[in-house]
């Protein structure tokens, strides 16, 4: 039997992608910015070619099965658009320690502390300013797979990435198992999986540098099938788990509202609150409250990177003020966003599977655009939920958001207004025509009843 054209066609794309993505994977740096540009540009183009020339479940199969391959091939890579994972590394050389990671700063361990731990000199000297001077802010469930891998490789840090990177792939397996589940019970085409599974900045961004995204959207995806499945228990605990990796996915609890009902959704929601008190409860029983709330609030008040309706504020801020008022503006933006998420969540459509979801993709998608910053990574959320809805805006964001990586290839780390405007100006575009032209766009607005 002759192999179909579209086969040799994916055969070919699938092999360019994994070529590109070695060569991008283990030579090219974050501050050589054409170089990044190139290949994810090249990356973005076989990616768009294997989506659409995927016409059989045989060839989705075979893409994916590429995108496992893809992955394996990066297990050795050092992650080369972020260094979080050498700061992952160190709060659990400092939890099998029995040291706090919310107690102490880094600083504050290598002054004043004796206690001795396999690589504490290394790992220090490769942690950047601002890790240094500032306690975790990861949470207790995060903090456990930063101690497993440690456990296992105290005194090798390839090695635990390598295990970190298996605990990543096998949960992006799952999430691709409950992915095709929700696609079918929507009767929407299989290869909607593949705008997750071969995204670049899904590869790049999770499996080659190490953002625990990749287990928060694994509990999100499940928790949405079994919420669709009409099995609430199992429901609750994975969302409960989504959010006590990643506090993100809070935002989305009350868009189930209209979904469920208000006793389903108060057991629901009781549920979740109470599994992620109990994963959040040690940031109290070690003491480190204080730590940990602090190092967050600086996200809140202090960072800035890659925002875009907040840049515009600022500016605004600027003329009228004379300085960045970021204090101010960023809690502005917060309360924006909230109300924004009650208008989504209080749509009477969401009782359709459909626009539930949609819903939740456009609280996900309102948060970083009012967000003060919003590193590449942490779209991947948005991706992952738009391959359930008639939304690409997220899938094009994805490509443009490299653009913010020019900030790392200067002096001083300076962003590009242009460039910013390009990545945003396009998938706002983007967005204001797919809000027009999708069926689902009416439904969305037009039901706040």
């Amino acid at each position: 039997m002759k192999t179909p054209e579209h086969d040799f066609r994916a055969y070919f794309l699938l092999s360019f992608f994994g070529i590109v993505s070695i060569y991008f994977g283990y030579t090219i740096q974050r501050t050589d910015l054409i170089s990044l540009l190139t290949a994810i540009s090249l990356l973005f183009a076989a990616f768009y070619g294997l989506y659409v020339s995927a016409h059989s479940p045989s060839t989705v199969r075979l893409a994916l099965l590429g995108a496992l391959l893809i992955r394996l091939s990066l297990m050795f890579m050092s992650p080369n658009l972020s260094d979080d994972y050498i700061r992952f590394i160190w709060d659990g050389q400092l939890i099998l320690n029995h040291i706090s990671p919310y107690s102490f700063t880094p600083q504050e361990i290598i002054t004043h502390s004796s206690v001795a731990f396999p690589l504490k000199e290394s790992l220090y000297d490769r942690l950047n300013d601002l890790q240094r001077s500032n306690t975790s802010c990861y949470l207790p469930l995060n903090q456990l797979f930063f101690v497993l891998p440690v456990f296992f490789f105290p005194n090798d840090i390839t090695a635990s990435m390598v295990l970190m990177r298996l605990t990543f792939l096998l949960a992006e397996v799952g999430t691709a198992m409950f992915g095709f589940k929700i696609l079918a019970r929507m009767n929407l085409p299989q290869k909607h999986i593949l705008l997750y599974a071969l995204n670049p900045l899904v590869i790049f961004e999770l499996t080659g540098n190490l953002h625990f995204e990749a287990i928060m959207i694994f509990f999100l995806v499940a928790g949405l099938y079994f919420m669709l499945s009409s099995r609430l228990y199992l429901s609750a605990l994975f969302v409960g788990l989504a959010i006590s990796m990643k506090l993100a996915p809070f935002i989305l609890v009350p868009a189930f509202f209209r979904y469920l009902g208000l006793k389903k959704w108060l057991i629901f929601s009781t549920l979740s609150g109470v599994i992620c008190l109990l994963l959040f409860s040690p940031v109290f029983v070690f003491n480190g409250s204080e730590g940990f709330f602090n190092s967050l609030n600086l996200y809140f008040q202090s960072f800035e990177f890659n925002a875009s309706l907040y840049y515009l504020a600022r500016t605004i801020g600027y003329a009228i003020t004379g300085y960045n008022a970021i204090a101010v503006i960023g809690p502005l933006m917060t309360g924006l966003a909230l109300i924004l998420f009650l208008l989504f969540s209080l749509n009477s459509a969401n009782k359709n599977q459909s626009i539930l979801i949609s819903s939740l993709a456009l609280i996900y998608a309102s948060f970083y655009f009012l967000a003060t910053t919003v590193h590449p990574w942490y779209i991947t959320t948005l991706v992952a939920l738009s391959i359930f809805t008639p939304f690409r805006f997220p899938i094009l964001w994805s490509a443009t958001i490299f653009l913010s990586y020019h900030a790392y290839s200067t002096d001083g780390f300076s962003e590009n207004m242009m460039l910013l405007s390009l990545e945003y100006g396009v998938v706002f575009g983007w967005l204001v025509y797919e809000l027009k032209r999708q069926a689902p766009s009416s439904a969305l607005f037009s039901k706040f009843n």
